[in-house]
């Protein structure tokens, strides 16, 4: 198992909870050219209040695309292709990683296939939610109602509702695991190597469709707005904070550090505040991942 330490929630995404995250984050205490092994290993993850879950999701639907990462937007182009994740870029080139999987055995197809989305963000994404093991999976003995688990691949997509929307086969994506383990029995095709590669760009680009909805104006190109990328990830009811923010201050935020002394201090919605005590945990998870972006 790969050692966790910022791991906030794995929930359904298609909910109207601002608290509903996307995935479990794990820190490999890798960097992204690092050879941390995953063969064999994964995640460990836990609900929505850091402990570990042996069913490690909440349910919920609703139709509110700003507040979940399963967004049906087509985000500039970009939504996924029936069958492999999507990406415009699915057909360029890059050579399928081999085992044993390390994050860094994944870069030269997500640099690929990432198109508009930073290759050294889809990178740290990888490394904290899988260490790059496709097998990875959420918390131990959590499953879909398709008896596959409830959290799967480098990407950490949560079954069923990210692989309906970005038209991937689940199932597809643990043809080369044993059982419901974590561990990798044979290398990837490049096929399933793309797949796994698009399922997460796709979910970062609805990550990223949440974030546009709630930034005050911070470019694009920036830190401070990968952050609320991986926000939304993490615990999006303080993305949704925003608006409570710029009220206490009388302006939106101008950066990262405003938002992020301020979102700790201000009253939000009544189920967003029940998870006060993993505030530090979730920010601290999104500011890691939106450093990445130099």
């Amino acid at each position: 198992m790969a050692e966790t330490d910022d791991t906030v929630g794995v929930v359904s995404e298609d909910s109207a909870d601002p608290n509903t995250t996307c995935s479990s984050d794990t820190d490999t205490s890798t960097d992204l050219t690092g050879a941390t092994s995953q063969d064999g290993g994964g995640t460990s993850s836990a609900d929505d209040t850091g402990a570990e879950t042996s069913s490690g999701e909440t349910e919920s639907s609703s139709s509110d695309a700003t507040n979940t990462c399963s967004v049906d937007s087509a985000d500039d182009g970009a939504a996924a292709s029936e069958g492999d994740g999507g990406s415009a870029a699915q057909d360029a080139g890059g050579s399928a990683p081999t085992r044993p999987y390390s994050v860094a055995s994944w870069l030269p197809l997500v640099r690929s296939l990432a198109g508009d989305i930073p290759v050294a963000f889809a990178q740290k994404w990888n490394a904290m939610e899988s260490g790059g093991n496709p097998c990875a999976t959420g918390a131990p003995g959590a499953m879909g109602p398709d008896g596959n688990p409830r959290e799967m691949g480098i990407g950490q997509l949560y079954n069923p509702d990210n692989f309906e929307t970005l038209g991937i086969d689940g199932g597809s994506w643990r043809a080369y695991c044993e059982g419901d383990t974590q561990t990798v029995t044979r290398d990837l095709t490049m096929e399933e190597s793309k797949s796994q590669v698009n399922g997460m760009l796709g979910l970062i680009r609805r990550c990223r469709t949440a974030a546009r909805a709630h930034n005050p104006g911070w470019s694009e190109s920036s830190a401070d707005f990968w952050s609320l990328v991986k926000l939304q990830h993490a615990l999006p009811g303080l993305l949704v904070g925003m608006t409570a923010v710029t009220a206490s201050l009388g302006h939106a935020p101008a950066n990262w550090a405003e938002f992020r002394a301020t979102v700790v201090s201000v009253t939000l919605d009544a189920k967003t505040m029940t998870y006060a005590s993993e505030f530090a945990r979730a920010l601290d998870n999104a500011q890691a991942a939106g450093a990445s972006v130099t």
